[in-house]
């Protein structure tokens, strides 16, 4: 049996953000959405926990790898991961 998908949360600027990248792009970043959901230590998302950030509540905010130059950061709230950015990696 597999396990349950774990609740992803992504915030409406970044669904509108989202919709604006090229096709390449939001494949990329769909793809990780999807693999967070099935597991965020998955190897090929190299997740991290950044240095100095941390989440409105608190939480320590995580960096995972969408595409070369794509980075999707994300935190978790309870159960449910939060997306915080899906953005170029030179901005981070």
């Amino acid at each position: 049996m597999t396990e349950p998908l774990t609740p992803l949360r992504v915030p409406k600027p970044l669904k509108t953000r989202f919709a604006k990248k090229t096709v390449q792009a939001r494949a990329a970043i769909a793809k990780t959405f999807h693999q967070l959901r099935v597991d965020w230590r998955y190897p090929g998302l190299r997740s991290k926990k950044m240095q100095g950030r941390v989440a409105v509540n608190g939480e320590p905010v995580f960096e995972a790898r969408a595409s070369r130059g794509d980075r999707v950061t994300f935190y978790w709230d309870g159960p449910v991961i939060v997306i915080e950015n899906h953005c170029d990696h030179s901005i981070l």
